[in-house]
């Protein structure tokens, strides 16, 4: 009945053993339990290069290990002292030596969005990266993935649209020299 990114409202939460659940009420009025780790108060896009994250909410704890890249996806968690604590849920390549990094739970103070659009594409592109670097690879499900992600807002494009049209570029062996908004992946 839920889709990404639809809201709902919660009246009531219960916990039953170490879970939480929680009632909701869709916009039709019908209600419904679900575990609360399937729903979160927004979706966080990285939008700037070279994020720092840190492993505190204090700019002493940096993460020197990770610097986050437009289009990284994660689940927002709360917000402390100018922070916000954020899961990601992908692993996310990085340049050095074709490497990938899987990321967890970190705390950001900038260069990131809660915009739903761009989330929607950043959402498809992390499961996209998940096919190309997860246990099990799988580059024809990726192409398929990032190709839903160009045609999730209708086709129309968002600040890191370009991240998946070079990605997809990429796999399909398209040498682009100055990617724009003119091109046209079928």
């Amino acid at each position: 009945m839920l889709e990404f990114g639809n809201k709902v409202t919660i009246t009531k939460d219960k916990k039953i053993g170490d879970k939480i659940y929680y009632f909701v009420t869709l916009p039709d009025k019908t209600t419904h339990w679900i575990a609360a780790e399937n729903l979160t108060e927004k979706f966080i896009t990285i939008n700037q290069p070279d994020v720092i994250c840190y492993k505190q909410p204090d700019t002493a704890y940096i993460n020197s290990n990770t610097k986050l890249q437009p289009g990284d996806f994660a689940y927002f968690v709360k917000e402390q002292d100018g922070f916000i604590n954020v899961d990601f849920i992908s692993y996310m390549p990085r340049l050095k030596k074709n490497q990938t990094t899987w990321v967890g739970n970190v705390w950001l103070k900038d260069g990131y969005t809660d915009d739903l659009k761009i989330s929607r594409e950043s959402y498809i592109l992390s499961r996209a990266y998940n096919d190309l670097y997860g246990k099990n690879p799988n580059k024809e499900n990726a192409i398929q993935k990032l190709k839903d992600a160009l045609e999730i807002n209708g086709g129309e494009e968002t600040e890191i649209t370009y991240v998946i049209k070079t990605l997809l570029n990429e796999l399909l062996g398209i040498k682009v020299e100055n990617l724009d908004n003119s091109i046209d992946i079928q």
